[in-house]
């Protein structure tokens, strides 16, 4: 029986893949976010599937507090950004001031998912629960 319950600690332990891991960290955010590009795989406001709005668009995370959202080689918008731990959730604040097709991406976002390539995050209001999934470029 010990033999039986270590092998399946064993293979649960080693069955977990290191592509999605749950850490939750704040600094573990901010590395993940700063190491490239990303753009927006999953967008979903007010029940609405709003991905298509940000096709072609690439956000870089920089490590001064700055957003950069590019098409191309022209700059959309110029946003802050910041990590933080609210009720022990990882959480990212974008804010976007000057493009009107940012603005539903403004406010507090709290980490439901983080890997290497994804990361992905929800909010809540009271209308409804919005998605969010940056994908690495």
């Amino acid at each position: 029986m010990k033999k039986a319950l270590i092998f399946w600690a064993v293979l649960v332990l080693f069955s977990c893949t290191g592509e999605e891991s749950p850490s939750r960290t704040e600094e573990n955010l901010f590395q993940t976010l700063t190491s490239g590009q990303w753009g927006i795989s999953y967008f979903e406001d007010g029940g609405s599937d709003r991905a298509s709005d940000f096709e072609g668009i690439n956000f870089n995370f920089l490590s001064n507090g700055q957003v950069e959202a590019f098409r191309g080689t022209q700059l959309l918008d110029l946003g802050i950004w910041s990590t933080s731990i609210e009720n022990r959730r990882a959480e990212i604040e974008l804010s976007f001031p000057s493009n009107p097709l940012f603005e539903n991406l403004n406010g507090n976002w709290y980490q439901i998912l983080i890997g290497y390539e994804r990361v992905s995050f929800r909010k809540d209001n009271e209308v409804s629960e919005d998605r969010l999934t940056f994908e690495k470029l």
